[in-house]
């Protein structure tokens, strides 16, 4: 357990169950007692929204200290994170956002948290604005009043939601990098940025490009850009991947009905043009075979 093995002692340990039925409760709580863990596993309010957003808000409202870490079950944190932090959070003591390099790891491979934490270069986040972040939420260290100031994350989002945070941030503050490699990121091939239909990367597209008032018209018009590229090139392409050429037309339909028209046409003509030049190549080499 990753936060068991951290060199620095003094923290808190705050677990917010989403009302599960499998005995995951009870099995963080025997966790932090074998461990002896400050802390405490929480349920989240049955009445309120389901997700990761409303899990991590409860989760910083339950919180005792001043400076905020996430994890989330499956990632790990590097035995030094919370020991390199604190003395980031030292040298910088009028820094309210702090972020550090993570390493992916897939589903199943072994991580030795014991090597010694390799140093990292300068990740920047000055990329945000182009759709390039830099930060899972693992890897951010924040001021949790600075963070409850901002309203944390929007639970209207699903799947963008630290990505909207990190932009919101960026307007307001500086982001300080922490120069270490102190998360481990489990990736799986279906997640919630991975694997879905395109209707899915369409509907939170479309919600983040709402939600977006506070940038400037120019930064706007960035934040719009990558993600029109990143709905034409990995997610259009990632649906028709899991799910074939048809699974396309909901996310379709969802870009038209909220003007995003460009956007929608671009996506069918490239997808529909791939497709078609398939055939093509499929027919010519059926009759070639056969005058052979």
């Amino acid at each position: 357990m990753s936060l068991a093995n951290q060199t620095y002692k003094n923290f808190e340990v705050i677990c917010i169950d989403d009302n599960s039925e499998d005995g995951s409760f009870e099995l963080a709580v025997a966790l932090l007692k074998k461990y002896d863990l400050n802390g405490e596993v929480f349920r989240k309010p049955a009445q309120s929204k389901r997700g990761v957003s409303t899990a991590r808000n409860f989760g910083v409202e339950k919180a005792g200290g001043e400076w905020i870490c996430f994890l989330d079950s499956d990632d790990l944190f590097h035995k030094n994170k919370l020991e390199i932090a604190k003395t980031y959070l030292k040298a910088y003591p009028s820094g309210k956002c702090f972020y550090h390099a993570s390493s992916n790891f897939l589903d199943g491979e072994s991580i030795d948290l014991s090597q010694t934490p390799f140093e990292t270069p300068f990740v920047s986040n000055g990329d945000l604005l182009d759709g390039q972040n830099p930060m899972n939420t693992p890897s951010v260290v924040l001021s949790k009043a600075f963070f409850e100031g901002l309203n944390g994350f929007d639970a209207s989002l699903n799947g963008v939601e630290d990505y909207h945070l990190w932009l919101k941030i960026g307007k307001v503050e500086q982001w300080i990098f922490i120069p270490f490699t102190l998360t481990f990121y489990r990736t799986r091939a279906v997640s919630l940025m991975g694997g879905r239909r395109f209707e899915h990367y369409a509907i939170q597209s479309v919600n983040l490009l709402k939600k977006l008032d506070f940038l400037s018209s120019q930064d706007f018009g960035r934040v719009r850009t990558a993600v029109y590229r990143d709905l034409y090139t990995y997610y259009s392409n990632t649906s028709i991947k899991y799910y074939g050429y048809s699974s396309i037309f909901g996310g379709l339909f969802i870009l038209i009905r909220n003007r995003h028209l460009v956007i929608a046409l671009k996506v069918f003509y490239n997808k529909s043009k791939n497709l078609f030049l398939c055939w093509v190549f499929k027919v010519l080499r059926k009759g070639s075979k056969q005058n052979n």
